[in-house]
């Protein structure tokens, strides 16, 4: 298994190469000392297992600032779609909300999922929603205003990384949000909105129970 330093490190990489490099080509960050430069061997140092320079160190962080906010971007255009569509006909509200999950699917978040799955040689949790609605059923609460409340009442991605055997781990380094994409990802082949309503999320995961 994987030590996290090491998982961490190779997200990093994948990070500032796949996401960061490519969105920006910016030919002067290529001159000595340039951004793109030095993104370029804050990778390497990554990939390396090797500590980070003080000032590459400071732009993958941006990288990660910048990959965030757009993945933000994506759900305020997604939830704006939502929201014009509620007016509309049934057919028109259904068009909306197919092109809503093709946006999520784009979301700079599932691609990170998707690379820490990778990197993280992430072990599936099967049956995940079953094992939530369990939780649940036997005294815990969803709450999706917070990722976690106390040790019974949770989000989708509490709860998620409250039952895999890695979650807690993932979430230190990663946060509730990514690592909470990752398990279900794994465990379910999809991400849920974590941004659902309590309602809404239950009947999620009723849906992924079977029930």
């Amino acid at each position: 298994m994987k030590a996290m330093k090491e998982i961490k490190h190779q997200w990093l990489a994948w990070l500032i190469r796949e996401e960061l490099l490519p969105r920006y080509p910016d030919a002067t960050g290529d001159q000595p000392g340039g951004w793109r430069v030095l993104a370029r061997e804050t990778a390497m140092y990554f990939e390396r297992g090797e500590e980070v320079p003080y000032e590459h160190w400071r732009k993958a962080y941006e990288a990660c600032l910048v990959v965030v906010g757009d993945g933000a971007a994506a759900r305020a255009a997604a939830e704006a779609a939502r929201a014009a569509a509620a007016a509309a006909s049934d057919d028109a509200r259904d068009a909306a909300c197919y092109a809503a999950v093709a946006d999520r699917a784009n979301d700079p978040y599932s691609r990170m999922a998707q690379a820490l799955v990778r990197c993280a040689e992430l072990e599936p949790l099967p049956g995940l929603d079953a094992s939530i609605l369990a939780a649940i059923e036997l005294g815990g609460s969803l709450d999706m205003r917070h990722w976690h409340t106390c040790d019974t009442t949770h989000c989708l991605a509490g709860f998620a990384v409250t039952l895999h055997p890695r979650g807690r781990a993932l979430e230190e380094v990663f946060g509730s949000r990514l690592a909470g994409s990752a398990i279900y990802l794994v465990s379910t082949g999809a991400i849920p909105d974590f941004f659902a309503s309590d309602e809404d999320a239950l009947a999620s995961i009723r849906k992924g129970a079977g029930r």
